[in-house]
């Protein structure tokens, strides 16, 4: 009888994750896309990966997106959302520079427009490919550490940018905090 049970459990979930592939890879084809013309991509990359400079890179990232929301909101294309970024190139570092200072930190900031990959990203319904996009690029210090990167124009990583702010900077010595993952069908069949 239980062997019943399970087996229904197991053929249940096969058909529920069939079913959601075959409407992901063939119902649902409406998703919109954007070549890799049409944005200008952010991206900041941390000095290394400890919690502070994680931190850190995170605040910088704040400061950016503040210093840049108003041109990305009225730049008519990615081009124009470039230009305006190289105008304000000197405020972006004397920006980030501000964050490092206030951090305790010296490191330096680089700020570079170019050409750079970046995997897929997805923002709600509209996809953004795997590709090489013009970026404004952020490197602190060394930039051996995580990065951080979102579309600049359209402004889709502007959200509520004037009141842009990273969490609490931990410390180095805090605690992890751990995810624990279950499984309801082991749950029944008591594992």
């Amino acid at each position: 009888m239980e062997r019943k049970i399970v087996l229904g459990i197991i053929i249940t979930m096969a058909c529920i994750g069939w079913g959601w592939l075959f409407y992901h890879a063939f119902g649902n084809t409406s998703v919109p896309s954007v070549g890799s013309g049409e944005l200008l991509r952010l991206h900041v990359i941390a000095n290394g990966d400890s919690v502070r400079e994680q931190a850190v890179k995170l605040r910088v990232r704040d400061a950016v997106i503040r210093t840049l929301a108003n041109d990305m909101e009225t730049a008519d294309d990615a081009e124009e959302a470039k230009r305006l970024t190289l105008i304000r190139e000197d405020e972006i570092v004397a920006a980030a520079q501000n964050v490092l200072r206030e951090a305790g930190e010296d490191d330096t900031v680089k700020v570079e427009v170019g050409r750079f990959a970046f995997p897929l990203r997805m923002y709600g319904d509209l996809v953004v490919p795997a590709g090489e996009y013009e970026a404004v690029r952020i490197m602190i210090g060394e930039g051996k550490g995580q990065n951080w990167w979102c579309v600049l124009f359209p402004p889709l990583c502007m959200v509520d940018a004037a009141v842009a702010v990273s969490t609490d900077e931990p410390n180095d010595k805090q605690e992890e905090k751990r995810i624990v993952y279950r499984s309801k069908v082991a749950e029944l069949l008591g594992r």
